[in-house]
């Protein structure tokens, strides 16, 4: 699987994750957000790896879900 994360031309730069609002430029504010989105991602495969049952629930409920009120839309 590609890791989307790292294809980015931003990726290259060593991100300091700090909140929209400090950031001057338009590259700041995407280097914040890249950052910010790796973090997430990170934290988001260490609880997949840990609880590989409980993801997979959650994401047959989410499809159920989501299945249901496309459905009725």
């Amino acid at each position: 699987m590609t890791n989307r994360m790292t294809d980015s031309p931003l990726a290259d730069h060593s991100i300091d994750p700090k909140s929209f609002t400090e950031c001057g430029s338009p590259e700041e504010i995407a280097a914040a957000a890249l950052g910010q989105g790796k973090q997430l991602v990170k934290k988001l495969e260490q609880v997949v790896s840990a609880n590989p049952a409980v993801a997979l629930g959650a994401a047959v409920a989410t499809g159920l879900v989501l299945g249901w009120w496309v459905k009725r839309k």
